[in-house]
């Protein structure tokens, strides 16, 4: 079962893509795409105890390049299971990762403006820790904002501090 489009949108990154992010206390963060992973599961579609298709999917890891914070990496992935409804992503920013509607949660959709570029985001969804997001153990993230086309676009720390995006840099 192929990704459609809209799905496709979720993953907007290449690999070796740069995104630079400034916060409202001036410092700089830098996230890279170092892999992005297109593929199939049962490529031999000869293990149906896995399953009768081939199902698409896309993988994202996203590295944070700072040397004062370790351990602080992102992934992005969507698999298309089933033909009859869109598939939500799962994103993991800093260890905040999305929850749908199907495990009790409802990630907010909502118009974004970001104050270091003034543009503003029609598609935007907020996950936030505990209403539309989860943290792994004692995560550093608040929240976050992703676009469907555009991806991330706006972070906050557990202390307050918020990151938005100043720049893509594809390479």
């Amino acid at each position: 079962m192929e990704l459609t489009k809209e799905e496709r949108n979720w993953c907007a990154y290449e690999k070796n893509e740069y995104l630079i992010f400034k916060s409202n206390l001036k410092n700089i963060d830098t996230l890279e795409v170092t892999d992005r992973n297109e593929n199939y599961t049962n490529l031999n579609c000869n293990n149906v105890e896995v399953s009768f298709y081939q199902l698409n999917y896309i993988k994202l890891n996203l590295v944070l390049k700072s040397k004062k914070k370790s351990l602080l990496n992102c992934e992005i992935s969507i698999m298309r299971d089933s033909d009859n409804e869109n598939n939500h992503p799962h994103i993991s920013i800093f260890g905040l990762k999305s929850d749908y509607p199907e495990n009790g949660y409802k990630a907010i959709k909502q118009n974004l403006k970001l104050n270091t570029t003034n543009k503003i985001y029609k598609e935007t969804y907020l996950f936030k820790d505990n209403i539309s997001a989860t943290n792994i153990e004692d995560g550093y993230l608040d929240e976050f904002y992703y676009d469907q086309k555009n991806g991330l676009l706006k972070y906050v720390a557990k202390n307050g501090e918020s990151f938005e995006l100043i720049k893509r840099i594809k390479q």
